[in-house]
């Protein structure tokens, strides 16, 4: 697979259209769409689609008494409003922070690289690259104990509010996408970079939750 991506990409350098898979605080939004669909076919899928298939046998438990497909279906679109809702709300709140901070070109420069070597530190991290090991971004204990007792997540409305908790899940299109409303230094532009690219993301992932539904079945 990832020796397609790579000629797939010298493909679109030679033929000048490497651009449409770069993005910055100005792109269009069509470019952040495209930028929530590759997302949701790599890292969201990893991370976030293991959230979701984890809690599926207990959504569908709660749900079983219903009849169509479309009613299981449920849990998993509250899961993705909530994702969608929270990245538009956060993304306008991190575009008025980024208005605030008049924020120079050196200080875009050194995010971006600091960024970059955070996605490549996970990414090494991900290929089991022990020294790395000890540097690996997680939530307090506390919160993953929590999170872990299945317990916690039992009302119909907690598919919803997980999905709004996913916003804060260290992934590296997620975290580019949160430097970049940052950098836009507007709230309608950073609520519309993450609207869009949690858009983009919702497509996969409601592809593993109704696989989940199915396989269940």
């Amino acid at each position: 697979i990832a020796l397609f991506v790579i000629i797939g990409f010298l493909l679109l350098n030679k033929l000048n259209m490497s651009g449409i898979l770069n993005v910055s605080s100005k792109s269009s939004l069509f470019a952040f769409f495209g930028f929530g669909l590759l997302a949701g076919i790599s890292t969201c899928a990893a991370l976030v689609g293991g959230m979701v298939l984890s809690m599926s046998k207990q959504w569908q438990s709660i749900h079983s008494d219903k009849d169509t497909t479309y009613e299981k279906l449920q849990p998993h679109l509250l899961f993705n409003a909530g994702r969608i809702i929270s990245y538009s709300i956060f993304g306008a709140a991190l575009g008025m922070i980024g208005s605030k901070l008049q924020i120079s070109f050196t200080f875009t420069s050194f995010l971006v690289i600091a960024v970059s070597l955070l996605m490549i530190t996970m990414g090494l991290q991900m290929l089991g690259i022990r020294s790395l090991r000890k540097f690996q971004f997680t939530l307090p204990k506390s919160i993953t104990r929590y999170i872990a007792n299945e317990k916690n997540f039992q009302g119909k409305q907690m598919p919803f509010m997980m999905g709004a908790a996913t916003f804060f899940i260290p992934c590296g299109f997620t975290i580019t996408a949160q430097g970049l409303a940052l950098l836009s230094g507007s709230w309608i532009q950073g609520f519309l970079i993450m609207f869009f690219f949690a858009l983009g993301t919702a497509p996969m992932l409601l592809f593993i939750g109704l696989s989940s539904i199915k396989f269940s079945s």
